[in-house]
């Protein structure tokens, strides 16, 4: 099933031109809106050169989602190695008791 979309790009630049008070050879002139350029452009796109339309724009877009949503998942296993470290860390220093009470001849290092 061929259909075509018809599309259409116009495009106008216009100068505005007023009366500016000091300057003599503006004086006798009105407010006004001249057109200086325009371009007119009309296309026909197919459904094979829709679809790869659609893929050259679509393919950066879902790159992009799906390396977003990989980071956060980076991102939050980062999170819950880090709590299930400080948890095991908790952990361990409550099984050493002479630092617990620390006197005069703990040594500072092991």
């Amino acid at each position: 099933m061929l259909r075509n979309i018809d599309a259409a790009v116009r495009f106008q630049v216009n100068l505005y031109v007023q009366r500016i008070f000091g300057i003599s050879q503006l004086q006798n002139v009105p407010t006004v809106m001249f057109p200086i350029f325009w371009a007119d452009l009309t296309f026909s796109l197919t459904d094979d050169l829709a679809d790869i339309f659609k893929s050259k724009v679509y393919l950066p877009k879902n790159a992009a989602m799906g390396s977003m949503f990989g980071m956060m998942g980076v991102g939050a296993l980062i999170c819950i190695v880090t709590v299930g470290y400080s948890c095991w860390v908790k952990k361990q220093d409550k099984k050493v008791s002479s630092f617990s009470n620390p006197n005069e001849r703990t040594p500072l290092l092991n």
